[in-house]
């Protein structure tokens, strides 16, 4: 929904404290792996416990809670029964460790404390002997962790991880098996110019192979995206509609390549473009949130975004029914038809769509329109032939400066800072905002509303919008409706047509143009001779400060006129999410698909740590504690269903974590216990004391590193 609220519902409340609550449990579940291991191998453990720090409250056998820790009263409790039987002067001179371990056997206490300590960032196991800052300290009990074969060790240390990779098949074996809402691999948009156009991708297309695997839902290909190789073709085989959104059509395979390409540079993962649809119907009513306050919105969000509020549902575009049955596979099923609104707005050239709209409840049947948008390419900014379209302002964040002043659609004629800066592109003017909030200058916007010229002085970018940037909190979009040129691309054809910022286009081919709309139709529409490498279009225009129009002619191959063409369109409805079940009655099935899941979220994380350390993908988009607690509660907002999906994806990842290779986890630990089985003797203490504090000082500098990006990225 648009609207945003200060503080979460009783029902996100409840949903944070099982995200918390499955927090916790993945770390028991890691530590309860070492727990195990060690008892089953004869290692005594003196405590198990979740978090870091001082106790909040503990539990012993014999002695029972505790609020802090149980120590005083263990060793009370065995002190006295020693001194009741033993030698005084032995007494006097303190007990050993191992009498006093002895003592609670006789009484029956538990070895083991089980506690819950402060600081919720992971948890431990704490065996006899055992201490990785300490390697050289004293084992002589038989029952000591270095006491221990190798083998014994190298399974206690691997336990963990092999209990989360459990844990994460069961989790989403689980999910499988209740239900996972997701959204489905069905082309709801294309991106102009993404590899997903480029390969023949059609709106209406459901993928069923990708790369050879099955998929089952949109987080699926995203995933399978990731794994493939930078660069190399894949085949992907999709079902496709005869006749999309007609309900009687017929469905058919069609094999086609795309090669998964990088997005907004080189620091992201590969993807190939495309978006699952929206149902065609407003969100949802939820009582437990507040009533949505339009008047706030309209300051907030351009008209258009208005349109469809929760409840409502759209029956007809352009008069076409909407909400009917399709044949998949020789069966009439029932889907929201997405395509009908697609090929409207790519039929449209710009020119208003309607729709027939129910009203929440059914009360009221209404008819409405809204302007279709040009939809941002997949790479780079906006262009027709090199021509740059000024930007305007489509959304407004709540907690912008400018909100209240700078209004949905204004367009943005100049802006003044140390220098003015007519009329810029969307590029221009974010990367000047961008510069202003970092240096702290204030600057002012001339913007042209409802045909007026509007000045808003004393403006400063003071929200964090990107990594060491700020910026105003707004979305910024196209101005489509003047045909008044920002500025042109270099070596393109506008440019090398003499065309230059300020321009106004007024007719191409003789035809007057106004707005954007028109003249990628034109353009669109030129062909190029027979014999010819280049189509021809004249330009009329006029510049600021020269009296009479201009005339000048442009020339566009085929591969520039390929580009206009790619051209799509876009709405600003507010659309509810389109999910269909992944969801299973077999068990074994469910088994299956959750193995594979856990398979492929591990691949995943080592390929991404491969691609971080040759830097195709930047180390920022690594999340601490504090972006894992955001993106968690988004998950869970979403339902327990993803709720589930996101903790058994953490506990995939936090496997492969502990066994990275690191001096202090588990991977560290396995990796001297693996020279210990060359060697036939452990490293020396000074070695694996040296280790141990190199690899706790990385860990830290890890920490403090993804915190301060969760922080500066989402605060």
């Amino acid at each position: 929904m648009l609207l945003s609220f200060a503080f979460p519902s009783l029902t996100h409340i409840g949903l944070i404290v099982l995200l918390v609550v499955g927090f916790g449990f993945v770390i028991f579940w890691h530590e309860l792996g070492h727990f195990l291991a060690a008892k089953w191998v004869g290692i005594r453990v003196e405590q198990f416990a979740v978090g870091f720090g001082h106790a909040m409250f503990a539990w012993r056998k014999g002695i029972g809670f505790r609020l802090g820790n149980t120590q005083k009263d263990y060793r009370e409790k065995a002190q006295d029964h020693l001194a009741k039987k033993g030698d005084q002067s032995i007494a006097e001179a303190g007990y050993t460790d191992a009498q006093i371990a002895a003592a609670a056997d006789e009484l029956g206490l538990g070895e083991t404390e089980y506690r819950l300590n402060w600081i919720p960032l992971g948890g431990y196991v704490k065996m006899l002997g055992q201490d990785d800052l300490k390697p050289d300290a004293p084992a002589d009990d038989p029952r000591a962790f270095a006491r221990k074969s190798v083998s014994a060790r190298m399974l206690v240390i691997s336990a963990g991880v092999i209990m989360n990779v459990i844990l994460a098949a069961i989790g989403f074996m689980v999910l499988f098996l209740i239900g996972f809402n997701a959204p489905p691999a069905w082309a709801g948009t294309i991106l102009p110019g993404s590899p997903a156009q480029k390969a023949g991708l059609h709106v209406g297309d459901h993928i069923l192979y990708f790369n050879g695997k099955w998929e089952a839902d949109f987080t699926k290909i995203m995933l399978d995206t990731a794994l493939v190789k930078e660069g190399v073709p894949v085949k992907m085989v999709v079902s496709r509609p005869d006749h999309p959104g007609d309900p009687n059509t017929k469905y058919h395979d069609v094999e086609l390549t795309v090669t998964p390409e990088r997005q907004a540079g080189d620091t992201k993962f590969l993807a190939i473009g495309f978006a699952p649809p929206r149902v065609l119907k407003g969100d949802k009513v939820d009582s437990s949130e507040p009533a949505v306050d339009e008047s706030k919105l309209r300051d907030e969000a351009p008209a258009d975004a208005l349109l469809i509020m929760p409840g409502d549902v759209i029956t007809s575009v352009n008069g076409t029914p909407v909400n009917q049955t399709d044949t998949v596979n020789g069966k009439q099923v029932k889907r929201e038809d997405y395509a009908v609104l697609d090929e409207a707005m790519q039929a449209s050239h710009g020119k208003p769509v309607t729709l027939t709209i129910q009203k929440a409840g059914g009360k009221a049947i209404e008819t409405k329109t809204f302007q279709p948008h040009f939809d941002d390419p997949f790479n780079g900014e906006f262009n027709l032939a090199g021509f740059l379209p000024r930007v305007t302002i489509a959304f407004v964040g709540e907690n912008s400066p400018v909100l209240g002043k700078l209004k949905p659609m204004d367009i943005i004629d100049a802006i003044h800072d140390t220098d003015p800066w007519p009329h810029p592109s969307h590029e221009q003017f974010m990367e000047r905002v961008k510069d202003d909030g970092e240096s702290g200058h204030a600057f002012e916007l001339d913007v042209i509303r409802d045909g007026k010229l509007v000045k808003i002085p004393d403006i400063k970018a003071t929200v964090k919008v990107a990594e060491h940037r700020k910026g105003l909190s707004v979305a910024p979009a196209m101005d489509e409706t003047h045909t008044v040129l920002a500025d042109v691309v270099k070596g393109s054809p506008a440019e090398q047509a003499g065309l230059k910022g300020g321009d106004t286009i007024t007719s191409i081919n003789g035809t007057p143009v106004s707005t954007w709309y028109q003249v990628q139709s034109i353009l669109a529409d030129l062909a190029i001779p027979k014999g010819a490498t280049s189509a021809t279009a004249k330009i009329t225009y006029t510049r600021p400060g020269v009296e009479k129009p201009a005339k000048t002619e442009m020339k566009l191959d085929a591969d520039q006129l390929a580009d206009v063409r790619s051209v799509r369109y876009k709405n600003y409805l507010a659309l509810a999410e389109f999910t269909k079940a992944r969801k299973t009655s077999s068990p074994l099935q469910a088994a299956g698909w959750g193995i594979t899941e856990t398979r492929d979220f591990i691949l995943q994380f080592y390929l991404t740590l491969r691609r971080m350390a040759d830097r195709s993908i930047s180390p920022s988009n690594m999340m601490g504690p504090v972006g894992i607690f955001i993106g968690g509660k988004a998950f869970a907002y979403k339902g327990i269903d993803w709720l589930l999906w996101f903790l058994s994806m953490i506990s995939a990842n936090l496997a492969v974590v502990n066994f990275l290779p690191i001096p202090v986890v588990d991977g560290g630990q396995f990796m001297f216990l693996i020279f210990e089985k060359i060697k036939g003797r452990p490293l020396s203490a000074k070695a694996m004391a040296i280790a141990q504090y190199a690899g706790l000082a990385f860990l830290a500098a890890v920490v403090l590193f993804v915190t301060y990006n969760d922080i500066f990225r989402y605060v």
